[in-house]
């Protein structure tokens, strides 16, 4: 069972993937290379057997799910209030099983940057600037409902978090700031001295970060 909930996992995880830069891209070949790609980060080969694996099932929906908000608030019609109800429900959805699918640290960070991303994405939809500061009105309550749902959670992680004692406390560390050839993809790039170490993200993803830094302007 627990084997088969890693593999289900990740195949959430790479349908998600697959869906979002569909959405996006419109073009089913990049999809389907990023999405087969992801299945190769370098989390899934360093925390092959830990929860923090979990913490990525959901994340691809909830930006799946804003880029929906975003499609629907450029075809705003008449109905659009009522459009747009789908999407926000996705992301409350995704957003509260992201938090409680694995270990708390990594899911409040995505969910952070997720949410972060998705605001951006929201706000820069072509519009008045009253019609944009008047979409914080879709985005105050959606933060709100998630926080409620969600208070049995991070109210007892908090509540816990106050009274325990970490390493970090002593001796934080983040590797990123010595090698930035995690950045790109450590799998090609030697002998480690773990096997395991150094988790890199993937080479089709950097190249694709790459591609978005140099053609920002149409982005």
């Amino acid at each position: 069972a627990w084997d088969l909930k890693f593999l289900l996992s990740k195949l959430l995880f790479l349908v998600g993937i697959g869906s979002a830069v569909l959405l996006m891209t419109r073009s089913i070949g990049t999809s389907v290379v990023i999405m087969t790609s992801s299945a190769l980060i370098g989390l899934f080969y360093f925390r092959f057997n830990h929860p923090v694996f979990f913490n990525l099932t959901y994340a691809p929906w909830v930006f799946f799910f804003f880029l929906q908000l975003m499609e629907t608030i450029k075809l705003s019609t008449r109905d659009g209030r009522w459009a747009k109800a789908r999407p926000l429900l996705g992301v409350t959805v995704s957003s509260v099983f992201l938090l409680f699918a694995g270990t708390p640290k990594e899911g409040i960070i995505l969910f952070g940057f997720l949410h972060l991303a998705g605001m951006i994405g929201v706000l820069s939809v072509e519009g008045t600037l009253w019609q944009r500061t008047s979409r914080f009105g879709l985005l105050l309550p959606l933060w709100v409902s998630i926080s409620l749902i969600t208070a049995p959670h991070w109210l007892i992680f908090v509540d816990t978090l106050g009274k325990m004692h970490t390493v970090y406390e002593a001796s934080p560390h983040c590797n990123f700031t010595r090698d930035l050839r995690p950045f790109v993809d450590t799998l090609f790039l030697g002998r480690k001295s773990l096997p395991w170490a150094e988790p890199g993200i993937n080479v089709f993803l950097f190249v694709a970060c790459l591609q978005g830094l140099f053609s920002f302007p149409r982005l």
